[in-house]
């Protein structure tokens, strides 16, 4: 999947459900905050339950989609927009090329997921792809999404 980031969100992350079995390495398992309504993302674009998406507080990133993608929004409810028009929260979204995915101001809840049929590419860190911020691991390059990432 190719996306850009066109303008940055508060703290925009890859994540997963998370790594488990290293607390003994003093490493927290990390991953979505809400792993339901990542998991609800995925199955409307028809990805594995587990697969990596993107975490995000408002206010949220603004995307742009290099190439057409079908993707889906769940968990808090940001009034999600595609070039400036209303898209449904919970719904397959089929997005062409160069389409505009912004927010306009958060409805209800405190994280939002976004899934994209095909999943993100990212690297794993202990068999996860979740970011974790303090140890720069996991995600897009251990840290939380930027402009022109």
């Amino acid at each position: 999947m190719s996306l850009k980031i066109i303008k940055a969100g508060i703290q925009d992350t890859l994540q997963d459900m998370g790594r488990y079995g290293h607390r003994q390495l003093g490493i927290n398992p990390t991953g979505a905050m809400d792993k339901f309504s990542m998991q609800v993302s995925n199955a409307l674009v028809g990805n594995a339950p587990e697969e990596a998406v993107i975490e995000m507080h408002f206010p949220a990133s603004v995307f742009m989609f290099t190439e057409p993608a079908l993707i889906a929004l769940s968990g808090a409810d940001f009034h999600a927009h595609i070039n400036g028009e209303p898209v449904p929260h919970l719904h397959p979204i089929l997005v062409a090329k160069n389409d505009l995915l912004h927010f306009k101001q958060p409805h209800h809840g405190a994280r939002a997921y976004l899934s994209v049929r095909g999943g993100f590419e990212h690297k794993t860190w202990l068999n996860s792809s979740s970011t974790h911020l303090k140890a720069h691991a996991g995600g897009f390059k251990g840290r939380q999404l930027r402009k022109d990432d």
